[in-house]
């Protein structure tokens, strides 16, 4: 039972009807990064990308999901150096019914670059 005590991080949640964020930084050559989790009701507003380096090598592909290789919150981010604001797939389900970890994530073999990731979101009453 102790062996599966504190395995998950957890939610960043400081309460309703306030913007919050969680955030994270992607730096190659690791190709994601846990950004953070969203609380159980979050409702994501929009993903901010900073990247400090563009993304280059190979066919870069920059996304942010649910799971370390995921692209279900949003894909396809502009991989040159610049700020991007994102709002999230249409087919994502929200608000999120149970705490969920977001990860930022690059594919198509990139060898450079280095991203700040903040997610906002919201905590409505519902």
């Amino acid at each position: 039972m102790g062996t599966t005590l504190f395995t998950q991080t957890a939610a960043r949640e400081a309460s309703y009807e306030m913007t919050q964020y969680i955030a994270g930084r992607l730096t190659l050559p690791a190709t994601n990064v846990l950004v953070g989790t969203l609380p159980a009701g979050a409702v994501i507003s929009a993903i901010n990308t900073r990247n400090v380096t563009a993304f280059s090598g190979g066919t870069p592909v920059f996304s942010v999901g649910t799971t370390p290789t995921g692209v279900d919150i949003a894909t396809g981010i502009a991989n040159a150096a610049g700020t991007v604001s994102t709002v999230p797939l249409a087919a994502l389900t929200l608000p999120t019914t149970v705490p969920t970890n977001v990860y930022a994530n690059v594919s198509g073999g990139a060898t450079a670059g280095d991203s700040v990731v903040v997610v906002e979101f919201w905590k409505p009453l519902l």
